[in-house]
């Protein structure tokens, strides 16, 4: 009896101790997708990149992002990126370039990283490789030269015939256009501003991700002197009932309806059709429905329709 109990005891622990193992494996597992080399993360491969990136647009909150930066150890574009900076204007153009915080979250503050030792630098729409002859270059000297460099791939988001080596393949974006945006103004020089938008990875003239954003900031007029500007408001927020009309080709995710301090990206669909279509009949993101915003203070609120194009 004693040894039965002695055996049982031995089974128990055995069977308690696994548990932390594996998720302390899972845990480096999920950590080593990058490492830090020379202040830059760096990936294995595409696929590693690709995976960290769907990983950290799925965190729900922006402490969640900002304590993998912490981890990680570089000194991230997401935070020194200004929102304010292009939203100064009254009239808010959807000609912008918005990246979202889990693509900003992974470049340094040079918008650089790395993939399989090469240096990958992301301007505009476009991901440069950085030969021996430009790594230590500034990045006004980079824009200067950037018809020189080599394309790796694109963060792309028109549906247009691209340039290929291939001259039967076509790059076809699940999207037609990259933002749609819907402004609410207040009486008291306050507004939130709303962002609808598409993000397509692009490596090899294929589709390696397409997430579709919404993107919301709530913003107050401040002036001095000499100046007015928009600055960014942290007063609590909330976002509720909203649709998502699916299709075969998009995975839906749900928005929480948690407090927010004024500006928060939301990730809402995800792309799963793998390869690019070669015709057009492809499935389209489809969106319907009311988006509801509030304060927490109910000071402000409103119901805005949305749709994709």
């Amino acid at each position: 009896m004693k040894k039965l109990f002695v055996l049982l005891v031995v089974v128990v622990f055995a069977s308690c101790s696994q548990d932390p193992i594996e998720d302390l494996n899972q845990v480096v597992s999920e950590t080593s997708l990058s490492v830090l080399e020379g202040g830059l993360l760096s990936y294995k491969d595409d696929a590693s990149f690709i995976k960290e990136y769907s990983k950290l647009s799925e965190l729900e909150s922006t402490k969640d992002i900002q304590d993998w930066i912490t981890k990680k150890g570089h000194s991230s574009f997401l935070n020194i990126s200004d929102t304010n900076e292009e939203l100064q204007d009254s009239i808010i153009s959807n000609n912008r370039i918005i990246y979202s915080d889990a693509l900003k979250s992974i470049l340094s503050t040079e918008s650089k990283f790395k993939i399989n030792g090469k240096v990958i630098w992301l301007y505009e729409s476009n991901l440069f490789v950085l030969t021996h002859k430009y790594l230590d270059k500034s990045i006004l000297e980079l824009k200067t030269n950037k018809n020189n460099l080599e394309v790796y791939g694109r963060i792309s988001n028109l549906n247009t015939k691209q340039k290929s080596s291939n001259a039967n393949s076509r790059s076809v974006i699940p999207n037609e256009n990259r933002i749609k945006t819907f402004v609410t103004n207040f009486p008291d020089s306050k507004r939130n501003i709303l962002d609808l938008y598409n993000e397509t990875i692009v490596f090899n003239d294929q589709i390696v991700s397409s997430k579709m954003f919404l993107r919301t900031i709530f913003q107050y007029r401040s002036c001095s002197f000499w100046r007015c500007t928009w600055k960014n408001s942290t007063e609590n927020c909330l976002i509720n009932n909203y649709t998502v009309n699916g299709s075969g080709d998009w995975i839906s995710n749900y928005i929480p309806n948690d407090m927010f301090p004024g500006s928060k990206t939301f990730l809402l669909a995800t792309w799963t059709g793998g390869t690019p279509p070669q015709t057009i009949g492809y499935t389209n993101y489809i969106v319907s429905g009311t988006i509801r915003w509030q304060t927490i203070s109910n000071l402000y609120s409103y119901e805005t329709p949305i749709s994709w194009y």
